[in-house]
């Protein structure tokens, strides 16, 4: 049961209940019980009122010590963002803004331009994903592999820290990269192999057709994969300017 649900139920509830039937019982008894039940009465009254005050006392305390935690889980998450986006504008042989050169302290600014680049920049995804060799494929492989496993790092250490939507969206990115990761290793032949030199299929026609449709698979997967990250970002607190 959560802590919200365990204050009415089981404190304020019987505190209630008890005070309630203090004051009937001293309508019906007198002197000196009169009195007694009356004060008892006040007594739990008074301690629903203690137990509310020390319950918000506490979480005003917990949620300020939570909150310096939370401050560093969200430079985590944005890192782990603006990683993935990179290593897919590294992949696409896309340069870095020319904002970023200029002022790279400036995290509201890289926020700005980070956003830029997946949403617009690298997209469409398939002009990009043509270009790439076996070596861009290898690194980006070797790069999406990272964040998956900065991700995993980040809600093993920082699940306290997480609300839902920001777990959702983690996963989410997870899910995204270990798809484009998959494709990638089950046809790491095909994955930026000119179309001259691509393997023949068993029956000696032209691989082109697959490479074709994994290109556009492959395309789907990471626009999917910029749009969470973009998502992520824009859920994150705004920097101060």
């Amino acid at each position: 049961m959560s802590p919200r649900h365990f204050l009415p139920k089981y404190l304020v509830l019987p505190f209630v209940t008890a005070a309630a039937v203090s004051v009937f019982v001293s309508t019906r008894v007198g002197e000196p019980w009169k009195g007694l039940t009356v004060n008892m009465a006040a007594a739990f009254l008074g301690s629903i009122v203690t137990v509310f005050y020390v319950d918000v006392i506490l979480r005003r305390n917990q949620e300020a010590r939570w909150a310096r935690v939370r401050s560093k889980v969200f430079i985590r998450l944005e890192r782990v963002s603006n990683a993935t986006i990179s290593s897919v504008r590294s992949a696409f042989g896309v340069q870095p803004p020319d904002a970023l050169a200029l002022d790279p302290m400036n995290l509201a600014l890289m926020r700005r331009e980070i956003l830029q680049l997946a949403e617009q920049t690298l997209r469409p995804a398939l002009f990009g994903i043509e270009k790439m060799n076996q070596r861009d494929w290898k690194i980006l492989a070797a790069n999406l592999q990272g964040s998956v496993q900065e991700i995993d790092r980040l809600l093993t250490l920082f699940w306290r820290s997480l609300d839902a939507d920001y777990t959702l969206l983690l996963l989410q990115i997870q899910e995204n990269a270990l798809a484009i990761l998959t494709s990638y290793s089950i046809f790491p032949d095909i994955f930026g192999v000119p179309k001259e030199s691509l393997p023949r299929k068993l029956d000696g026609s032209s691989s082109v057709p697959i490479q074709r449709a994994q290109y556009q698979l492959a395309s789907d997967d990471v626009e999917k994969l910029l749009s969470t990250c973009s998502r992520l970002l824009r859920a994150l607190p705004p920097h101060q300017e």
